[in-house]
């Protein structure tokens, strides 16, 4: 099941009060901002979370990114699901899913997401509940606390499984957090050198989805109510099956003028190795044989799903030629089509009904996007 680090939705730099660095709603990003975040994959060994406390020195100048993408911080009311989240005031898309997020003076919190989550082959619109706590203003060394929400949406799904005798699926994610902001000192990247504080965030999540049946379907194993889905049934519907519980523990650092973090080490829990890196870099600094990417991944927006008439493919920041092509369940391709403009839409006259897989390619032929789109004419 698709882990969806919502933590990694925070964005925050610091400005330095008698010596020490603290966080104030100021310094979030807003609508306008925007930065360009590098991806690390493969770190240096020299790159360690380190010990807490304060005077602590990281030279983390050796990462380097395997692709750049942008992130774009946006007025949320411009967006499908704004709706749902009325009193989010900034957003910004990560891992294909729109984050509606409402700061103030005490503090960041997710409201929800609206996307395609937790592994469904369709955009979702998931509120939080309660709302997911970012960030406690101010925020300095020595805050902490821990915070508990869940994702539980229920959706028709009908279309795309009656034929299993399924009419609805049920996605419910438990976010178990825990922020301890435990060290202060020099940070260097390949961007420059802050003064910054660092947040250690701890998170456990559990991950479940279910499926009602008004009658249930012997044949496939599936029983009359809810139930969790069955791998076999989960396989033909585009779904992820099973409960997943998974623990991740992130160490993010902070400073001056950043508006979002500068680092996100991801490490293993159990023993603090490093896993993976992002951060803020400089594009034009990009060492040979690295790309800026044509499209974030998150800039490209399929929908809606199930389609009728048309699939709708919106690119936010578009940077030059790509196409997208649909495949039936075979393989075969069944429509190209060319992203000339922020928004394309593509008529399914023609195609029968069911799911299909879609790429966006660009013209250096560069995968940027895939997923499933359901055509229900």
């Amino acid at each position: 099941m698709k882990k969806i680090i919502l933590t990694a939705f925070t964005g925050l730099f610091a400005v330095a009060v008698q010596g020490q660095v603290v966080i104030t709603q100021a310094d979030f990003g807003s609508p306008g901002d925007n930065l360009s975040i590098g991806n690390d994959t493969i770190v240096a060994g020299s790159i360690v979370a380190g010990a807490a406390g304060t005077g602590q020195t990281w030279n983390f100048s050796a990462l380097v990114p395997d692709a750049i993408e942008d992130l774009n911080f946006v007025d949320p009311a411009g967006l499908p699901a704004y709706g749902d989240f009325p009193t989010s005031n900034i957003s910004f898309q990560q891992f294909g899913a729109d984050a509606y997020i409402n700061k103030s003076a005490n503090g960041v919190e997710l409201l929800g997401l609206a996307g395609q989550i937790m592994g469904a082959p369709f955009p979702v619109t998931a509120p939080v509940t309660p709302s997911q706590t970012l960030m406690l203003f101010p925020a300095q060394v020595g805050v902490n606390f821990q915070d508990t929400s869940e994702i539980d949406v229920v959706i028709d799904i009908s279309t795309q499984a009656g034929s299993y005798g399924i009419d609805s699926a049920r996605f419910h994610r438990i976010f178990y957090t825990e922020h301890n902001i435990d060290a202060e000192g020099s940070l260097t990247i390949p961007l420059g050198t802050y003064n910054a504080i660092r947040d250690k965030i701890d998170e456990t999540t559990i991950d479940s989805v279910w499926i009602y049946s008004p009658n249930g379907n012997v044949l496939f194993g599936i029983q009359q109510g809810w139930q969790l889905i069955p791998g076999l049934v989960a396989g033909f519907i585009g779904l992820d099956g099973g409960v997943t519980v998974a623990t991740t523990r992130n160490y993010r650092w902070f400073a001056a003028n950043s508006k979002y973090y500068l680092v996100d080490l991801e490490v293993d829990p159990t023993n603090d190795a490093p896993m993976g890196a992002r951060y803020q870099a400089d594009p034009s600094t990009l060492p040979s044989g690295v790309d800026e990417e044509v499209y974030a991944n998150n800039n490209i927006t399929v929908f809606p799903n199930p389609a009728t008439d048309v699939v709708n493919v919106m690119v936010k920041d578009l940077k030059g030629n790509a196409t997208i092509a649909l495949f039936d369940a075979t393989g075969r391709q069944v429509s190209s089509s060319a992203l000339t403009a922020n928004q394309t839409a593509i008529s399914t006259n023609g195609l029968t009904n069911g799911l299909y897989l879609y790429r966006v390619t660009a013209s250096n032929g560069t995968m940027l996007k895939t997923g499933k789109v359901l055509v229900a004419n």
